[in-house]
């Protein structure tokens, strides 16, 4: 591997640290600069676009959780010509307005794109594994087609 790719890997990867640390922190700004201009996020069915949307969108489920604790893991990412894509594992422990806990486990497979000198999220699609209480009694998802 070169050290343009090399930089290229770390940038991509900071990338996603900073979304799961938007995340966590409620930090709207900070989440939302990680996503591009006309960024697609594709989450449970629906389709949103540009960031502005996304953001809105992001508010809409965050501020619904006293506490929310994201984690990415597992990244594998395709470095190819002047783009590249990455399929990550993201893991969410919540607390619901009831006080109840919630568990979501799922898949994201992005495309990535150089933005005003930043990478950045152009395209992600979320694959639910599991979505239910912390101690998994629900039946877990089947591995989502395409991931």
């Amino acid at each position: 591997m070169d050290v343009e790719a090399i930089e290229k890997d770390r940038a991509i990867r900071d990338l996603v640290s900073r979304y799961c640390q938007g995340v966590v922190r409620r930090d709207p700004e900070a989440w939302g600069a990680t996503w591009a201009r006309d960024g697609e996020w594709h989450l449970m069915g629906n389709v949103i676009k540009g960031r502005d949307a996304i953001v809105a969108r992001w508010h809409e489920l965050v501020d619904s959780l006293p506490f929310i604790h994201q984690l990415a893991s597992n990244g594998l990412l395709d470095l190819t010509g002047d783009g590249a894509t990455g399929q990550w594992f993201v893991t969410e422990y919540g607390v619901m307005s009831d006080g109840k806990g919630l568990l979501n486990l799922g898949i994201y497979h992005d495309d990535y794109l150089l933005e005003d000198g930043d990478w950045r999220f152009a395209r992600r699609r979320f694959g639910a594994l599991y979505m239910g209480p912390p101690e998994m009694s629900r039946k877990p998802f089947p591995f989502p087609e395409g991931f």
